[in-house]
């Protein structure tokens, strides 16, 4: 979501701001932004139109902000991370009655958000409740545009010819990991290190250990306890040189007084295509 520059935009040593201002401020318009910000901006505004209504600011609009309930609990069913609810929408069956809850959920807390703001005119009202529904609507539009990156990287392995493996472990790699990517390197530049750091450890881990366990775990109830998933030789390879490679980042940095350079950023990064070398060699050998 989007930042504005104050709760209510009703500070008194700020200029009135105009219509204009008001739906780039919306958009995500930075005017202060260097030139990849409005990179950013311009790729994205096809689907801008849409964040406004699924994703709360930190700033209170008496107009947005009342719309934002129904907006985000009609943007729910469709990215639904399991299929697109909408998709399987018929009158009487399960999914139209899931789908149908949320859409009056949504107008109840519309009204509720109506009757809040009328009582309490220019506050942000219920801010913590906009906000945990913004961090869902927002990991439900990174998991869709996730799925459409993912998507293209196997149709230009297709086109290009890849085998499977080499496809898995590259193309599909990078596009699963495109947000990480992005995400970090806003966190960088609003100087926040630490957190981009421990994010940049901390989504691999929950990918690994949460996404891969719960996936396991609902197949093997489904599957009567089995599942088709074998490890293949590249898979172990690629395991084995992680593990090794934290343990050697881990032991350099506490010897650095844990602080990370520019000879940490050299080994990491020509680590991964010697990884990604062996771990071919590997699979062609087998």
């Amino acid at each position: 979501a989007t930042s504005s520059v104050s709760a209510t935009r009703g500070t008194d040593d700020l200029p009135p701001e105009t219509c204009k201002g008001r739906v780039m401020r919306h958009l995500g318009w930075e005017p202060d932004g260097g030139m990849m910000d409005k990179i950013n901006f311009w790729v994205a505004l096809p689907f801008r139109p849409f964040f406004i209504l699924t994703m709360a600011t930190t700033g209170w609009d008496p107009l947005v902000n009342v719309l934002l309930p129904i907006g985000m609990c009609v943007f729910i069913p469709y990215g639904y991370p399991f299929g697109n609810l909408y998709e399987d929408f018929e009158l009487g069956n399960s999914t139209s009655i899931s789908v149908i809850f949320l859409w009056g959920l949504g107008g109840f807390l519309t009204m509720q958000t109506i009757r809040l703001a009328t009582q309490h005119p220019g506050e942000y009202v219920a801010a913590m409740a906009f906000y945990w529904a913004t961090f869902l609507t927002a990991l439900l539009w990174v998991a869709l545009l996730a799925n459409e990156v993912v998507a293209a990287m196997q149709a230009l392995g297709s086109m290009v010819g890849l085998p499977p493996m080499a496809m898995g472990i590259t193309l599909l790699a990078w596009g699963n990991c495109v947000d990480n990517v992005f995400a970090t390197v806003g966190l960088a530049k609003a100087g926040e290190f630490g957190v981009a750091i421990t994010g940049i450890y901390a989504a691999p881990m929950f990918n690994v250990l949460f996404g891969n366990g719960s996936i396991l775990l609902m197949l093997t109830v489904l599957k009567g306890g089995q599942t088709p998933f074998i490890m293949p030789p590249v898979a172990a390879v690629l395991l084995i040189c992680l593990e090794i490679i934290l343990v050697l980042t881990l032991t350099s940095t506490k010897a650095n007084g844990w602080k990370m350079g520019r000879r940490m950023g050299w080994m990491l990064a020509a680590s991964y295509p010697a990884v990604l070398f062996l771990g071919f060699a590997v699979q062609a050998w087998s």
